[in-house]
Formats: structure tokens, sequence, C-alpha cells
């Protein structure tokens, strides 16, 4: 576990002060929820299928409690065989592929970076100096000394690189860690073990950052 003590006020020229045992060599992101506030789209996108494909579905039209409990932080091919565990795995791969289409029509028109996420990036990548709200200081500290920066997602690598390029962030980031990628997705650690491989580092020399329990289980477990 890595704890972070930061300074409640500072000069211009003292930065945020981050305490880690051992060096930090890499940052390491989620994609949906922590890059952008995608989660509410993907929650209308299983909302509007659902309803569309399976009208008598008893939890229709499905909340945002319903999403984030059952569905939020998991793979969709997981989410919709826990869900409808009768349905045929062709059905399954179906219904996938149309959550996928669904999402992506909704994302092209509203899809953004959460605040100060991509500042904080383009300061890593292209040196770019951006105004960074207060609240993203540490962030910034953590991730723009020259640090390896990886994705590692649940979403399929399709998604990964349609929503990365709605952001703006297609060139961004050293590694990448897709559904398939690894033998198991989040909660189950391989994502993070993977990511970690790529990047050539060690558990206790990354950080990641997470919104899903899932995404933290699978985070914390990391062994590389």
């Amino acid at each position: 576990t890595r704890f972070f003590f930061t300074a409640t006020s500072r000069s211009e020229e003292t930065c945020f002060q981050t305490l880690f045992p051992v060096p930090l060599r890499a940052v390491l992101f989620d994609m949906d929820g922590t890059l952008s506030d995608s989660e509410t789209l993907h929650w209308r996108a299983y909302s509007n299928v659902f309803k569309r494909e399976f009208p008598s579905f008893p939890a229709n039209p499905i909340s945002r409690r319903y999403y984030n409990t059952n569905i939020g932080g998991r793979t969709k091919s997981y989410s919709v065989a826990q869900i409808l565990p009768n349905l045929p795995p062709s059905e399954v791969s179906r219904i996938c592929i149309e959550l996928e289409k669904e999402f992506e029509g909704l994302a092209r028109k509203d899809l953004k970076c959460l605040p100060g996420v991509k500042e904080v990036i383009y300061f890593h990548r292209f040196h770019c100096r951006c105004y960074v709200p207060n609240y993203q200081q540490l962030l910034q500290e953590v991730v723009c000394a020259g640090r390896q920066i990886a994705l590692v997602t649940n979403a399929p690598p399709t998604e990964m690189a349609f929503s990365l390029a709605c952001l703006d962030l297609s060139n961004c980031f050293d590694v990448r860690v897709a559904a398939g990628d690894a033998p198991q997705p989040k909660p189950h650690p391989a994502p993070y073990v993977e990511g970690l491989r790529r990047l050539g580092v060690r558990a206790k020399e990354a950080i990641a950052f997470e919104d899903s329990l899932a995404g933290v289980r699978s985070a914390v477990s990391a062994v590389w």
C-alpha cells in the first residue's frame, strides 16, 4: 500500500511532497470512470439496449445503482452472462456488440475527459504546461516526472481505441492492456500483472488510479 502526504499550502516553486517506500517508476490508469465519466454512458447504453432487446427484463429500466452493483468495472461478456444466465453464448456475443455500438453512439457526442486528466497526461507526454485545478496537483506531481504510464482496462481493444481517440489520448500511453490481453479480467489481478510486466517494473514501483471496486481489487492484488 502506498501512502500520500500532501501539503495544505505551497509556494509556486515548491511541489507537493509525495512519500513512497521506493522510487516510483510507473503510473497505471484505468480507463472508464477514471479518465472520463464514461461509466454514465455505459449505464445509458445498457439501459437502452436492455429496454430494446429484453423488454420484460425485471430490472428495466436499469438504474444507476443496479449498474454499479452488477455491471460497472466488469467485462460486457461477464456482465451479460451473469445477468442473463440462460442466454446462449452466441446471443451474449451479439448483445455485447450491440452494447458497444450503443456506447459509441453516445460517446461521439458526450464523452469528455474528467477535469484535469488531459492536462496531467499531456504534461507528462508532451511537456505542455496547462492549467490544472488545485485538486489535480498531486496527480500532476506523480505523473509528470518522466515516469512510464500505462492504460489497464476491461474494455475490448476496439472500444479502448475508440474512447482514447474521442478523448484525444491515443498517443499518450507507453503500454495498453485491454480485454483479452490477460488470461482473466478485473477483478482478477492478471490485467495489472500484465501491465507491470510490459512496463518492466515491480508492483511496489508503481501506482494505479481506479474508480471501481473490481479495479481496486485487481490493482492491489497484482504482484510482479
